[in-house]
């Protein structure tokens, strides 16, 4: 199963502040050219970003509903590792 089929923006809940909200409050702005990238500066960080991760593959998708049908194609993520 591909991502694509596997997950949907309904699957989150989300909250900031204490308030319900939207994957949109915490992506704000996002649009079609938008890619994601995470700094890790920590071993096994991004483990615990991975939902924040979904997340940002979610809103590629559904700002472009047409990447999910008719030319599938993966979004683009970051990974930027920082050690000091």
């Amino acid at each position: 199963m591909h991502v694509i089929d596997a997950l949907s923006s309904d699957f989150y809940e989300v909250e900031c502040a204490g308030q319900q909200a939207s994957m949109w409050d915490v992506f704000p702005d996002w649009n079609a050219h938008d890619r994601f990238g995470i700094v890790i500066y920590e071993p096994l960080a991004a483990l615990g970003a991975s939902h924040l991760i979904q997340m940002a593959c979610m809103c590629f998708y559904d700002i472009k509903p047409t990447r999910r049908t008719e030319r599938k194609v993966f979004p683009e993520m970051f990974a930027i590792h920082v050690w000091g």
